[in-house]
């Protein structure tokens, strides 16, 4: 749900990473993304790009199966934009 205001997942991310880096330096930080609420492949792409300075990497759910095509097309217009 955060993932569809980049500002917002940001925020968020921003202060669980540097609570995570406090307590541990060396921590290794995931963002999760999620196709439960996304409304399209811009939206995961949107909050990946919010996110991608200050974290390690990123994970992607599709819980229960939902919206499994925004996944891939999130995949693909990261490869091809992003490369």
């Amino acid at each position: 749900m955060l993932e569809a205001d980049p500002a917002i997942y940001r925020s968020f991310v921003e202060s669980e990473t540097a609570q995570a880096r406090l307590a541990n330096p060396d921590v290794v930080v995931l963002a999760g993304l999620s196709t439960r609420f996304a409304t399209g492949p811009e939206t995961l792409l949107d909050a990946w790009d919010s996110v991608t300075d200050i974290v390690d990497g990123h994970y992607m759910a599709v819980p229960e199966g939902i919206r499994p095509d925004i996944a891939v097309a999130f995949l693909r217009m990261l490869a091809q934009q992003r490369g």
